[in-house]
């Protein structure tokens, strides 16, 4: 069994310079996870995490299309991952 928290500041120092692929803010991120031998040979697993990504403010101003405000709120992303391990 595994367990995991993980805070990471903003990447970016203000949301005029975020960009509206991926607004960044602030993350806490939540993991938890299990692995099980079969056998001597093959050992399966199962991890969850979650990611909170803040509010994803943006305020773009200039580009040819016009302005561009807004926020990703919520702004959560699932993360589910499945493992196998065989030795041979």
């Amino acid at each position: 069994m595994s367990l995991g928290f993980a805070y990471d500041t903003s990447p970016v120092d203000h949301k005029v310079n975020n960009s509206p692929s991926l607004a960044l803010d602030r993350q806490y991120r939540y993991a938890c996870g299990a692995q099980y031998d079969w056998s001597e040979d093959l050992t399966i697993g199962v991890a969850y995490e979650f990611l909170d990504l803040g509010e994803g403010k943006l305020e773009k101003s200039g580009h040819l299309t016009g302005d561009l405000a807004g926020k990703f709120d919520p702004y959560y992303i699932h993360v589910v991952t499945l493992n196998m391990s065989w030795k041979f």
